[in-house]
């Protein structure tokens, strides 16, 4: 638990600091997911707490790929909280 709240603080650093967060809502798109996974000091947190970062880029579909009500598949944003779970 210590290093999910750690990395969390970090991401939300990066993302402030970093101008990551480009439209402000607090949620990690894709395109944002490729902007973390890009910025060497969040790749950095991440594999420091044991997350393997060639397995992310892997899962993005499923990270972020959703079915919507019609059953198209659709892009989804994560909060952070949602992102730390995956």
């Amino acid at each position: 638990e210590l290093a999910v709240t750690y990395v969390r603080s970090k991401l939300q650093e990066t993302l402030k600091q970093g101008g990551l967060d480009q439209d402000g809502d607090g949620t990690i798109s894709r395109q944002e997911f490729n902007q973390i996974l890009d910025n060497a000091h969040a790749a950095r947190t991440l594999t420091q707490v044991g997350v393997d970062i060639f397995n992310l880029v892997d899962l993005q579909d499923f990270i972020f790929e959703t079915n919507n009500d019609s059953g198209e598949v659709v892009e989804k944003e994560l909060s952070l909280g949602e992102f730390m779970e995956v």
